[in-house]
């Protein structure tokens, strides 16, 4: 899911130079220089000379000297672009110019077939491939081919394990545990339906209509829930009608029953409906982030924790991607980079940082921190997902089809996975 981008952008007042003083006050005796004006010829020769004869030597910066230049938030203009302002020195902690290295775990071939994904290629609008991928625990991967109306099932090393079908008309979200897969269609059919991983139809629910967009799913050992807005989330509870007719085939749209919607405080941490986080970014205030404990009857929260986590970005934030947690209680944060027309093709585009579950103080820095490029071959949904062992997966588009990169947090060791049950079986397309 992305964060929406800020639809204003506050700019800081340049103030100019005084005017340099003119007419009368500005008087050079012709043919008769001052001692002053003699003396500063000498040394401004002396020091030419120095600069010429002697190896090492550097020549003074006068303070009319342009200094690098970098991007901080407080220059960007009104309509959101990046402006450049003069910095003495480059920052310290600056973003590595080159994108992490990672794994590529498998390619499926663009096509309809066993193990392959479709791309759509309009002559005049998006080209688009699947719109998600989730990860369970013990490694297993499901592919939102919303192309070819089905899931992609694959192995934890990337092995095709077969599909199951969708009849919804627009399905866009998607998340997974261990026992099953949740698919949403928030903005035609408004139906959320659920499968076992040999594909069997479990549940269907209609989402009753909210006045803002569906921006995420999330799923928890209590239910799935449903984010609005990236403000609101809400625990999604089943009718008991709710249950499909059919076993063995896809949920049709037969209206099932409609789901009732319980608030909670925040995006759930590991699956875990007891602990919530909210995450907002402004670019005069930068990230703040809140944790909360949640009372599982009647979803209230109390806050735990409250700060404003900083990136070593070098660059400045354009806007939040996610945050998921690390499972070993820290979050993973994701941020877009905003890029000037100097970065050279190929530059990172997407910051990923660990907030540790022991960090402390106000403004905590984000460690072990990893830069992605986007994927410009086609819209495949959100850049990047966090497994719940805290690995990073990239869907990553090219002619040559749509390939998986993970990529491991410096410093985060994942914790060892669930191996998959003995009864998994293989789905056939």
């Amino acid at each position: 899911m992305k964060w929406r981008p800020p639809t204003a952008m506050h700019t800081r007042q340049v103030r100019g130079a005084p005017a340099r003083p003119s007419g009368p006050s500005r008087i050079a005796r012709i043919g008769a220089p001052s001692l002053v004006a003699l003396s500063s010829a000498i040394v401004v020769l002396a020091l030419l000379t120095c600069a010429l004869l002697i190896p090492g030597f550097v020549l003074p910066a006068s303070a009319e000297t342009t200094s690098s230049t970098q991007v901080t938030p407080d220059s960007a203009g009104p309509d959101g672009s990046a402006r450049a302002a003069t910095s003495g020195t480059a920052p310290a902690d600056s973003a590595p110019s080159n994108p992490a290295t990672g794994r590529k775990l498998v390619t499926l071939a663009w096509g309809s077939g066993n193990g392959q994904v479709g791309l759509a290629q309009p002559v005049e609008g998006l080209t688009r491939g699947p719109e998600a991928l989730a990860v369970s625990p013990d490694g297993r991967i499901a592919v939102l081919d919303s192309v070819n109306s089905r899931l992609v099932l694959l192995a934890p090393d990337g092995a095709a394990a077969g599909t199951i079908p969708l009849t919804l008309t627009e399905p866009r979200f998607l998340a997974v545990d261990g026992t099953t897969i949740y698919v949403l269609d928030a903005d035609t059919d408004h139906q959320l339906v659920s499968f076992d991983w040999q594909g069997t139809p479990l549940r269907a629910a209609q989402v009753p209509a909210q006045d803002d967009v569906v921006t995420g799913l999330f799923i928890t050992d209590d239910g799935p829930c449903v984010e609005i807005a990236h403000d609101q989330v809400f625990l999604v509870e089943f009718k008991d009608n709710s249950k499909p007719t059919v076993a063995g085939q896809a949920v049709k749209a037969a209206k099932p029953a409609v789901a009732a919607l319980h608030g909670t405080a925040g995006r759930p941490v590991d699956r875990d409906l007891g602990k919530a986080v909210k995450l907002t970014f402004k670019p005069k205030d930068g990230v703040k982030i809140r944790r909360y404990k949640v009372d599982k009857k009647s979803l209230k929260g109390d806050q735990t924790q409250s700060a404003a986590p900083a990136f070593k970005a070098g660059k400045p934030i354009e806007q939040l991607v996610s945050v998921d947690g690390d499972g070993q209680g820290g979050l993973i944060i994701g941020a877009r980079l905003r890029h000037t027309k100097a970065d050279p093709a190929g530059a990172p585009s997407l910051i990923i940082g660990r907030l540790p579950a022991g960090a402390t103080g106000d403004a905590p820095v984000l460690a072990n921190t990893l830069t992605l490029s986007d994927s410009p071959f086609a819209y495949l949904g959100q850049p990047y997902v966090v497994a719940p062992d805290g690995r990073v997966y990239q869907p990553v588009g090219s002619e040559q089809g749509y390939a998986i990169m993970v990529y491991s947090l410096p410093g985060l060791t994942p914790v060892a996975a669930a191996p998959a049950s003995a009864t998994t079986q293989e789905v056939q397309p």
